[in-house]
Order: structure tokens, then C-alpha cells, then sequence
């Protein structure tokens, strides 16, 4: 494991796989640490050096008050800078909101792939308050199972009648101790309506992914994204939903990135 510090003096963890070829910066979804990418992380470092971290507050990374989003974006320059100042990035799902913000804040990244970004065409105007404000509150409380169970079932959309069983699950114990970064995400995502200018100021050559088998949202927020984005382009990944499979996806990444 390796450790870099941020701009507000913050460690982040991180683990490096493979020793050749261009660097990769994997960006984590929302419930999870560094753990959830370890086995693309293996499928890439077969021909890049991937940088895999925790993001704040998760895993084996530090954490400082107050929570912005621009402290990620910070997070994942100082990952970029130990990368060797410039690097392909991955972002995946609220993460990958959070790459097109660094990208558009103008990271030295040199590709750019995010999967399945969870904007909402119009928004999600059913979410009042807002996600961020719910879960600040009931975490702030110590209701942290309510939490984890607003994030599921208003947030994510899972039925009720599925939470029971869920909570019997080792899942259930990992979203439970990555409770707080729940707010952080929900804040990441905003009113969830695809930020018009935000990915036009992106320049960096970008792939958009989604799966066929995903939300029934996803593919019609992945054409929006690859079109306010200059530069970008769409692909679909067969029998994948939100939660893919690391050998479906390495290929898609492994061609972009190598890409000139």
C-alpha cells in the first residue's frame, strides 16, 4: 500500500498494479473502497501502471472536515501527480461525476472513461430535500443504518421487500462502515440533471460507457453525456448492468487508453 497527501494535508491510500506501460487512476463508486476495483485493477496491470485508491474516508484514507467536492478533485490531482503528472483516468458511477468535474476543471488527464454516470434527463425532482441534506442529517444523528437504508431504497431504488435480506450480507456491513462518504456522493451528484456546462468545458478525449442491462435511465444519460461532452464518443457493453463484471469492461479501457 502507498500513501500520498492532499492539498488540506489528508492521506489517501493507494495500491499500484503492473510496473509498465501508461498510468491509470481508478475512481471508486459510492458504498465502496478500493477493494471494489482490485480485480480490474489486475486485469489492467497486465499492460499499464494502475493507481487504485480509496477515496477520503473510506478504506485505509484519511479524512478531514468539511466534506467539498473540490477536496476530491484535489484527492485525485495529488493520485495523478505521484502517477507522474499526468494519467488515463477511470471514474465509476458517482465516480465517474466526479472525474468529469476533474476533467473540466482541467486535471492533466490524458483519457478519460467513465461507466454509467447516474445523472437523471431532467433531474431527480422526487428527491425533496435533497440526498445530501437527508443524509447529512441522519448521519450527523448516528441513524446510519437509516442512512444506508434511504441511499438503497429512495436514492437507488431498491424495493423495500429486498432491504431485509440485504442486511444479512457482507455488503450490507461494508455500506454500513462507509456510511458518512454516502453524503459526500449524494452531494458529488447534486440535483442529479446532467451539468450542461460542466461537460462542455471538458476538452479530454472521453468514452462513455453503459451496459445493456442496466437501469432504464442509463443509456438515454450516457448519449446526453457523450453529447454535451466535446470530444467523446458512446459504446455499449453487453449483458453488464450498474455493477459490471471487471474482464467485460478491461478491453473497452485497455483500447481507449492505448488509443493515439
Amino acid at each position: 500500500m502507498n500513501r500520498v497527501t492532499s492539498s488540506d494535508g489528508t492521506t489517501i491510500a493507494y495500491d499500484i498494479v503492473g510496473e509498465d506501460g501508461p498510468p491509470i487512476v481508478l475512481i471508486g463508486r459510492a458504498g465502496a473502497d478500493r477493494r471494489g476495483h482490485a480485480t480490474l485493477a489486475t486485469e489492467l496491470g497486465e499492460n499499464f501502471r494502475v493507481h487504485n485508491y480509496d477515496r477520503r474516508g473510506r478504506g485505509d484514507s484519511g479524512d478531514t472536515d468539511p466534506f467539498t467536492v473540490d477536496k476530491e478533485v484535489d484527492d485525485l490531482a495529488a493520485l495523478i501527480a505521484a502517477a507522474g503528472g499526468h494519467a488515463n483516468v477511470f471514474g465509476n458511477s458517482s465516480g465517474s461525476v466526479l472525474a468529469l468535474e476533474a476533467a473540466a476543471q482541467g486535471l492533466p488527464i490524458d483519457r478519460l472513461v467513465v461507466w454509467e454516470p447516474p445523472y437523471v434527463i431532467g433531474g431527480r425532482t422526487d428527491l425533496v430535500p435533497p440526498p445530501s441534506e437527508v443524509l447529512t442529517t441522519l448521519l450527523a444523528d448516528g441513524r446510519r443504518a437509516d442512512a444506508v437504508d434511504y441511499w438503497m431504497e429512495t436514492v437507488i431504488g431498491l424495493p423495500p421487500e429486498h432491504l431485509a435480506p440485504l442486511r444479512q450480507t457482507p455488503f450490507w456491513d461494508e455500506l454500513m462502515t462507509l456510511a458518512d462518504t454516502l453524503a459526500y456522493d449524494a452531494l458529488i451528484m447534486g440535483d442529479y440533471q446532467p451539468p450542461e456546462m460542466t461537460l462542455r468545458a471538458i476538452t479530454t478525449p472521453t468514452l462513455v460507457l453503459a451496459g445493456d442491462s442496466s437501469f432504464p435511465f442509463i443509456e438515454a444519460t450516457a448519449d446526453k453525456v457523450a453529447e454535451l461532452t466535446p470530444n467523446a464518443r458512446r459504446s455499449t457493453v453487453p449483458g453488464q448492468d450498474h455493477i459490471f463484471a471487471a474482464a467485460a469492461i478491461a478491453p473497452n479501457l485497455a483500447e481507449f487508453f492505448l488509443e493515439r
